[in-house]
Order: structure tokens, then sequence, then C-alpha cells
């Protein structure tokens, strides 16, 4: 169905208001202004409410499954995000979780909050429910988080430490987890605060379906940013009349529900706008609409169509007494954000009684920079900060991160007779073009009586890279592994698992602990080298810089292909301030470095196309089926001897993700709407580089010594054989003579 032409849906909105009037010229003349009133009041009152609900589970914290705990002495932390330095209140935590008892044990399960024991309790029963609802106090948390620690014991009647645990008894942690909270959005006094409070789920507004390439550029860039920084954007495009708007979750206040632009979107449902006054009333609802942005690539051509469209809801509210001055008076409380904006200008407005993050036209580069996360704790108040801030980098071939930041916990925890410390990063975020090398810990432990060793297992992406013993005699002592290539992902956790041994004969102090400290002098060491022809090594590559090549067509239908670009580009690690925008007009493409491409055919591109992959993976049978879903490719390849990766939608319609997704050591691989599906090794390189990688080191290198060695050995045969003939030559002729 054709929307309708513009003259046709002015002629329709002319009609709803005509009948809107009459009904409201036959109600009683005190009735009347009574509404006239309601109506003026209830404008005035859009913004008044700045109070945010948010509720953050694990789920959207990336936990995808239930997290279990059933070793005898299990200590889990979980850290759940708030606005950091903002005041809470009704906030309150519903841990979900159940645990199931195969053997008889004192089992307890204790929850804390920021290290206060707050729930405590014995679990008797052979399974059930282990939930409980905390309550959060309201105290602002300067590091953004509220951690929930989860300590679970199920220790088994006997005399002897080797038979205290209970194998078979678990805790089994929901992800559905959730933390509730409200805020007052209008103490939100600057940038790096508001980008702490922005929800799981980010809302990016833009002028429309169609975008300007500078618009495009900055929407993408942000969009990665938020990605990276665990979120999960979205791309909304301001709306025009004859477009249809889904109103389900609309709320429009009962005083406003006589004015006719304010009355259509009561409904519900499926909505088709019928003029400029309608997308005014749902940019004047906020929150309670459906058009509720928190960053907004304020180009030109969206600033026209705002103001546009609330001028014709003042239009509209004309015949309101003290409606078009209220709207007047709404409007000016969010002039910042339709101030016009400077092309790299980054700045902090409210609209709607809600903050939000304004982007120039082409500040994409210095909003990505200024909001990556080892620095935008930096901003200062009011300002956009500098251009483009990112982690230290000297130049050198080494670099040397702190734990700390990275994101690890430096302190002390006690260690009874299991404790687990854990650290995540990503080589987008740090590597800067190098690789991580080498993990150095540097932790000191405290004897508990009888137990004067300790045993620390690290483990990176649960491969265990190393095992060491500790003196626990309170001194300073160092741990380190070198981390191999086959042991790293595009995302790493890096977990190192601490362990008392069991006493042979004495379990009192089984229950107590001692303290273990993480020394600040712990780091990862990032060294350049060669990558390799992986999406691993595609990811140590374009954190320095890449190109993103776009058709032209992507800019035409921004609002679908801006959800694809941005989570393809988060996955495979392009850095989103250092990276280049090209836009090819659907020809071939040359890039000049290490590239991500959308929908080309780059010259001198190779590798299997969408139907032979998917006929020499699954078959003709598996070709067929998936030709008919949302299908595309990710290749690793090279044009023109520079290294990029290649997307290709190779169904009818393309995939749109809504979540971020993960890749491996691959070079190929198949994704749909729930991200990869299969992810292969086409030419066996990146296997081949794993296997050598496995070998001992001596055997790595055995090229450059085991040909010398085979020469040498092969001169000394020559002679010892030239001996043995000389010696038979000279005895045949003494025996002759």
């Amino acid at each position: 169905m054709h929307p309708p032409s513009s003259a046709a849906a002015t002629r329709a909105g002319r009609l709803r208001r005509w009948r809107a009037l009459l009904a409201a010229a036959a109600l009683a003349p005190a009735g009347t202004a009574l509404c006239a009133t309601t109506a003026a009041d209830a404008v005035a009152g859009l913004d008044a409410d700045s109070a945010v609900l948010r509720t953050v589970t694990l789920a959207q914290l990336g936990v995808s499954a239930p997290i279990v705990l059933k070793a005898r002495d299990s200590r889990r932390e979980l850290y759940l995000p708030v606005p950091a330095g903002l005041a809470l209140s009704d906030a309150s935590i519903r841990f979900h979780a159940n645990y199931v008892l195969t053997e008889p044990a004192a089992t307890r399960l204790v929850l804390a909050l920021d290290d206060n024991a707050v729930s405590a309790r014995a679990l008797t029963q052979a399974r059930g429910d282990a939930g409980a609802e905390l309550g959060v106090d309201g105290a602002p948390r300067p590091g953004g988080v509220v951690r929930l620690g989860v300590q679970w014991s199920s220790v088994a009647p006997a005399a002897r430490c080797a038979e205290l645990n209970a194998a078979g008894n678990a805790l089994h942690i929901d992800p559905a987890t959730q933390l509730s909270y409200r805020y007052d959005s209008a103490a939100i006094r600057d940038l790096a605060t508001a980008w702490g409070a922005l929800p799981a789920a980010p809302r990016i507004l833009t002028a429309g379906k169609t975008l300007a390439a500078p618009s495009y550029d900055s929407a993408w860039r942000i969009g990665v940013a938020l990605a990276r920084s665990g979120r999960r954007p979205a791309v909304l495009a301001l709306p025009q009349p004859g477009e249809q708007i889904d109103l389900d979750a609309t709320v429009v206040p009962p005083g406003l529900r006589a004015i006719p632009a304010f009355g259509a979107l009561a409904g519900g449902g499926r909505h088709t706008l019928q003029d400029a006054a309608e997308i005014g009333a749902l940019l004047a609802l906020g929150a309670a609409g459906p058009l509720q942005a928190d960053v907004v690539v304020a180009d030109a051509a969206l600033r026209a169509r705002m103001l546009a469209a609330l001028d014709a809801l003042r239009a509209e509210l004309a015949g309101v007494p003290g409606g078009a001055a209220a709207l007047r008076q709404w409007q000016e409380r969010g002039a910042a954000a339709l101030r016009p904006a400077e092309a790299h200008e980054v700045r902090l407005a409210r609209f709607a009684g809600r903050p939000l993050i304004v982007l120039g036209a082409a500040a994409g580069a210095r909003a990505a920079g200024l909001f990556d996360d080892a620095w935008r704790a930096a901003a200062l108040p009011q300002r956009p900060g500098g251009a483009g801030a990112r982690a230290a980098d000297n130049g050198a071939a080494v670099l040397a991160l702190p734990v700390a930041q990275l994101g690890g916990y430096v302190g002390s925890f006690d260690v009874a007779g299991r404790a687990e410390w854990q650290i995540g990063f990503d080589l987008a975020g740090f590597a800067h073009g190098r690789s991580a090398t080498r993990a150095v810990l540097d932790v000191a432990a405290a004897p508990l009586a009888n137990r004067q060793t300790l045993t620390a297992a690290v483990l990176l992406n649960d491969i265990l890279l190393g095992s060491q013993r500790i003196s626990a005699d309170g001194k300073a002592q160092h741990i380190a592994v070198a981390i191999p290539h086959y042991a790293q992902l595009p995302k790493n956790t890096l977990r190192v698992v601490f362990q008392r041994p069991d006493a042979d004969s004495d379990c009192a102090d089984a229950a107590r602990g001692a303290p273990l400290s993480v020394l600040p002098t712990s780091h990862i060491l990032f060294r350049r080298k060669e990558p390799a022809d992986d999406f691993t090594g595609m990811m140590t590559r374009f954190s320095a810089h890449a190109s993103l090549i776009l058709p032209r067509r992507y800019l035409g239908d921004a609002t679908a292909s801006l959800t694809r670009v941005i989570y393809v580009a988060e996955v495979v690690g392009i850095a989103p301030a250092e990276a280049t925008m090209l836009v090819s007009d659907e020809g071939p493409a040359s890039p000049d470095g290490p590239f991500l491409a959308f929908d080309l055919a780059p010259a001198g591109a190779h590798g299997p196309d969408g139907a032979g992959l998917l006929r020499t993976a699954y078959g003709q049978r598996g070709r067929a089926d998936a030709a008919a879903e949302r299908v595309g490719v990710l290749e690793v390849t090279r044009i023109g001897g520079q290294p990029g990766v290649l997307y290709r939608s190779i169904s009818a319609r393309a995939p749109q993700f809504s979540k971020p997704f993960a890749l491996t050591h691959g070079d190929l691989a198949l994704l749909d709407q729930n991200g990869v599906v299969a992810e292969l090794d086409v030419d066996g390189a990146a296997s081949a580089r794993l296997i050598a990688e496995g070998l001992p080191a001596w055997w790595r290198g055995a090229v450059w010594w085991l040909v010398p060695c085979a020469l040498v050995t092969l001169f000394i045969g020559l002679l010892v054989l030239a001996s043995h003939v000389r010696r038979r030559h000279a005895r045949a002729t003494g025996a002759a003579s």
C-alpha cells in the first residue's frame, strides 16, 4: 500500500481536527474551559518528571547461561552498572537462583552488596529456590557499579579435609537476576555522567532513512562506541507523514487527548502518521512515546524537521488557551538540543525532560574518542573533551598495560579453599596494532594455619596457560605466563584460580580465609608482531587503523544498514575513532590499508561465493534452506596485498542484528539474525598456525637447525664411508702383496 500524498494527508488531518473541534463544542461551556485549562497545564508538565526508571539484568550484560557455583567454597562478584556519582532511589536487586543438593552437607548462601553481607541462609532441602530480594542503599557509586557478592559453601560432615567437598551440590544463578532503580536525570551535568547513565539498549536518532555521508559516518561511529561499552544500540529515524509507527507503549496524558494531534496517538497499535503535528506530538511526549532518543546526530536536516514538526503542533494548539505559550516555554527548556550544532561538536542537552547527547554532523570520531572506556571518566563538565582521546600509546613495539586500566580488581580478598580473580579485555580497545603476548601478576598471600602455599592456575578463555605454586609468606611474588595466539580471541577473559591445598589431618581452618592481594604492578604485555590472516589477527590490525568501505545504497537505507554496520564493525574490532569511511559507487574498491567492506566486489577479491560456501559446508540441502533466510557471510581476504574483511548478504534479505556476537580464529563465518551460525578455516592457514604454536618452542624453530644438522650429519657419514672404503682397499692391497 502506497503512503498517502502530502495533500491527502493535509486534508485528512484537517478533517480530523474539525471533528475534534465539533466534539469539543458539544461540551458544556464550563467543561470546555476546564478541558482547555487542563490541556495547557498538561503541555506545561510534559517535561516535569525527571525521574528515570532503569532495570538491568545479567542477560543484558552478556550472561547467556546460568552461572554455576559448585566448589566447597565458591565466590563470585557480579558487577551491575549504575550512573556514576548519582544518588539512587527505590533500588533493589532480585536475585534469581536455584540449588540442588545430591549429598548431605552443611550448605549456606551468603549475599553481599559492596562487600557488606545483607543475606545469609542455610539450604537444607534436596533442591529449591535460592532467590532473594535485596534492598540497595541509594548512596552514589563513584565507580558506577553495584557489586553483588555471592558466596556458596557446601561442606560435607567429615573428619578430614579430603572428604569435605560435596561435589554434586551446586548453585545456579539465573541470567534473569536484575537490578532496578530510579535516579533524577536533572542531576546529570556532564557528558561522562550522561554516557554512564545510558540504558542497556540506547537509541540513536537520525534525520530519516536517507542520510548524508557525514551524518552516516557519525552514526556508525557512536554506535560502535556504544556496542564496545557493552550496550546494544538501535538506530531510529525521525518518521515522516504517511509512515506507520507502533504506539503500543505510548502513554498520552488524559489532559492532552482532546487535542487532535495527541488524541490520534492514544489508540495504540500500528498508526499511520497524518501530518507534521502528530510528529511534533510524538517529540513532545518524550519518554512516554516511541521517539525518545539517548543520542542524536543533529545535522541540519534533523533540526529543520524537528522545528517544522513543533511549529505544526504549536499551530494546532493555537485554539487552546495558553496551549501555544506552554509549548513555546517547553521548547525553550529544550533549546540546547534544537540549536544548530557545529560539525565536530559534542554537547549535553535536555529535551523532553531527559538528558540527550548531541553530535554534530561530523562529530562521530570525536565522540567515539571521548567516550572510549579508558578515558570517558576524564571528561570535564560541559565540555566535549579532546579530539579522540585513547589509551596511552607511545608508538613503541611493546606496551605494558596495568590490569587496573583493563578493568581488573587491584586489592585484597580472602582465600580459604578456592577463590577466583578475573579481568576482561578486547584487542580493539587496547592493542593498537599489537597482540597480547604475556600476562604478569604480582601477588602477596598471607599464611592460613598449616597451609603455607597456594596454587595459582592462569587461564585465558578457559585455556590453561600455566600453573605456579606460591609461598604464603606475605611477600610479593611474580606469576608470569606466555599468551599464545591460539588462546586469544577478539574478546578475552583472563582468569586466575587460587587454591590452598587441603590439610592432611586438621580441618579446623576450612571455613576461615587469609588475605591475598593482587598488586598494582600486575600487567599484560602487548607486542607488535605480524598478525595472522584470521578474525583475531584482523582485530589486531583494525585496532590501529582501518578503512570502512560502504556502497552508496547503504546511505539511502540508513536505518537498516546502520545497525548491520555497527554490529559487524564492532565484532571485527574496528576502532571508531581511528577508522576512515569511504563510500563506493558499487564498483570495485582498492583499499590502501586494512579494510572492512560491505556488499561490494572489491578488485582482486577471492574466495567462495555464497552458494559455493553453503554447498561445500552443508551440502545441497543446506544451500537451499539457507537461501530463504536472512544470511550473510564474513570473509577474511586480501585485495592488492592489503588484508581485510568482506561482508556480503547472500540471501534475498540481509540479516538484521540486534545484539553483539563473537568470532574466533576462523577466516570465514556464516551469519544469521542471531549471530554466528558456523565459522570455518577455508585455506587451513589459521589451523596450521594454531598447531605450530602448540608445538614445543624448540620444535617450532626446527627449520633453522635441522637443515644444518642434516648437512653436517651427511658430511660426517660420507667421511666415515670414505674411511671405511680406504681401510678395505688397504687390507685388500696388503693381502694381495
